[in-house]
């Protein structure tokens, strides 16, 4: 059952339908009571990553804000993987699966091109009969990839780039636990309801590029949509949240001061 809510998450299927089967199962054969509690930890970690409703896009300023005081904490594991999702688009999820294998430096991959490759071995849509069998990320900025090869770059291949052990529910609660914690240092609330989420960095990078580019092929591209028509509702909805708008105005100035101390510590 935890392979195949698995299944369900890679699919695009409902969280709720996953809920029901277990629920349904549980209730058809009663011996199964009390053994069932690898696939409701699926569950709870696919409602961890992507809670059921539309999340704000974390704006720019925020983002580079959270990786410099991640730096500023000692995480620059955590600082590397934020920027990365932030800059690649990823969902909650990648982060989890990727190794140092995944990561495809200049000498990793022997190009003549400087950017960094992040290759996607458990893309949520790889499974789709029509998908490519594996995703991958271009990163070009040149303060990410330093990031990530100060993070990454000396790890042994099989290592994980979230190094945290356990079970993949226990680690995603300790990634979002980490993520809420910068926030509430930030003065900016952590929550659909009113503030921000993990989710929100896949939308704000998605809103950065946009603004950026005004394509939306290209934006289609960096997303990895295999529609067009949902991507557009995508960013159509993305500036309707205020969020950042709500926050005091002493909560704006200080991300804003961080975020300018980044190239002290990347770039110093």
């Amino acid at each position: 059952m935890s392979d195949y809510g698995q299944h369900f998450w890679s699919n695009d299927a409902s969280q709720g339908d996953f809920a029901e089967t277990l629920n349904h199962i549980k209730k058809l054969y009663r011996s199964v009571t009390g053994r069932l509690h690898g696939a409701w930890d699926v569950r709870t970690a696919w409602q961890i990553l992507e809670p059921g409703e539309n999340r704000a896009p974390l704006p720019a300023r925020l983002a580079v804000a959270l990786v410099v005081l991640f730096l500023i904490w000692e995480w620059p594991e955590m600082a590397a993987l934020m920027a990365l999702r932030f800059e690649g688009a990823l969902r909650p999820g990648d982060l989890l699966y990727l190794n140092r294998g995944d990561l495809r430096f200049p000498r990793d991959h022997g190009g003549t091109t400087q950017a960094v490759f992040v290759v996607l071995r458990h893309s949520k849509t790889r499974q789709r009969r029509d998908a490519a069998r594996y995703q991958h990320v271009r990163i070009t900025c040149a303060t990410v990839a330093a990031l990530l090869d100060r993070a990454f770059g000396q790890r042994d291949r099989a290592a994980a780039l979230f190094s945290w052990p356990g079970e993949h529910a226990a680690r995603s609660r300790q990634m979002v636990a980490r993520f809420a914690a910068g926030l509430r240092a930030l003065g900016v609330p952590y929550g659909q309801a009113q503030g921000y989420t993990l989710g929100g960095l896949r939308g704000g990078g998605i809103t950065a590029y946009f603004e950026a580019t005004g394509d939306l092929q290209l934006t289609r591209w960096r997303g990895r949509w295999d529609s067009m028509r949902s991507m557009e509702h995508y960013i159509q909805e993305l500036a309707s949240h205020e969020a950042f708008v709500r926050l005091p105005p002493s909560a704006r100035a200080r991300i804003f001061r961080l975020a300018g101390l980044l190239g002290l510590f990347v770039h110093p």
